[in-house]
């Protein structure tokens, strides 16, 4: 690393997180707002996780106070959470513990998405953080719309090899996801049904068709599942456009591809 990057990174570490434990004075110092609805982080397998989650829980409530927050964690983050959360955060927090061991976050993390249905509850990856106020919400709500499916070869090849209409599926960032009070009547087996016939894709083959490592593909189950139920329904975006830590009014690390994270 040379001078340049190093007092960057440095600059930026003091920077997260100067504005991380400035959230959490103010938030600690007001009287506890009247809770409107519950916003909900799945911290599962990986610890490093509940400390990436402080920097969105302080920044929601800082920005949002009307929310009451719900960890779900695994008992692998169960001691990293509860640490923090008492610390830094004091009764803001719930923490709800998830049973058995976790294989798949993904398919923890579409689990929690269908109990949420018919709810105005929120849901917000770990890895995030809130620079705004949120809008009021009156349709299922992700964070952003990527992409049609049809507009990617790769896309297309998937669709094809799981029957899907590549033409009628707009590919949703659900980093951020709200039924706002809407459901499908969604439950689990219908996505253990998908996420078999997902697994069943020739990823060995499109990994060498498309040079790209499949694994990167397949940990989008979740977010496909989803934009495959609601393609016939209709959807609001809380954002128009979406990159890495882009100050918007959710800006996502999305650690897990990137290895970017704030505070560091």
């Amino acid at each position: 690393m040379n001078l340049r990057d190093f007092v960057h990174l440095t600059l930026r570490m003091f920077r997260d997180n100067c504005r991380l434990f400035l959230h959490i004075l103010i938030v600690r110092s007001r009287r506890k707002s009247c809770i409107e609805n519950k916003c909900h982080f799945l911290v599962v397998k990986q610890p490093i996780y509940a400390k990436l989650s402080m920097y969105a829980i302080a920044s929601l409530l800082y920005f949002n106070p009307q929310f009451e927050i719900v960890i779900h964690c695994d008992d692998k983050c169960k001691k990293s959470v509860l640490w923090r959360c008492r610390l830094l955060l004091g009764s803001r927090c719930n923490i709800n513990l998830i049973g058995g061991v976790v294989t798949d976050p993904m398919r923890n993390k579409a689990l929690l998405l269908l109990t949420l249905q018919g709810t105005d509850d929120i849901f917000v990856d770990a890895d995030t953080r809130f620079n705004g106020k949120l809008p009021r919400l009156s349709q299922i709500t992700t964070l952003v719309k990527e992409f049609r499916m049809d507009e990617k070869p790769i896309w297309i090849r998937i669709c094809r090899d799981i029957g899907i209409d590549s033409g009628k599926v707009e590919m949703l960032n659900t980093s951020f996801f709200s039924w706002s009070g809407h459901t499908l009547d969604l439950n689990y087996v219908t996505f253990q049904d998908f996420y078999d016939k997902f697994s069943s894709v020739h990823w060995t083959d499109i990994s060498m068709e498309y040079s790209i490592e499949s694994q990167s593909l397949q940990r989008l189950v979740e977010q496909v599942f989803f934009s495959i139920v609601l393609s016939g329904n209709k959807t609001n975006a809380l954002k128009n456009f979406d990159t890495v830590a882009d100050k918007g009014v959710i800006e996502s690390t999305y650690f897990g591809a990137s290895g970017y994270r704030f505070g560091r």
